[in-house]
C-alpha cells in the first residue's frame, strides 16, 4: 500500500469517526432534551409483553 493510499484512508476514517461523534452527541442533546421536557418514558405501550402485563422494573 502506498503513502498516499494509506493517507486518504487515514483521513476518509477520521471524516467516518467525526460523523459518528457528531450524531452521538446530537442524539444525546435530543434525549436529554426530551427528559427535561418530561417527553422521554410516557409510551407504555412499548414496554408491554405480549401477554399484557407491564415489563418488569
Amino acid at each position: 500500500m502506498d503513502v498516499v493510499r494509506m493517507v486518504r484512508l487515514s483521513r476518509d476514517t477520521m471524516a467516518n469517526i467525526r460523523q459518528n461523534v457528531t450524531i452521538a452527541l446530537g442524539l444525546k442533546a435530543a434525549f436529554l432534551v426530551t427528559t427535561i421536557l418530561g417527553v422521554t418514558g410516557h409510551c407504555q405501550v412499548f414496554w408491554r409483553t405480549r401477554r399484557g402485563r407491564d415489563a418488569p422494573g
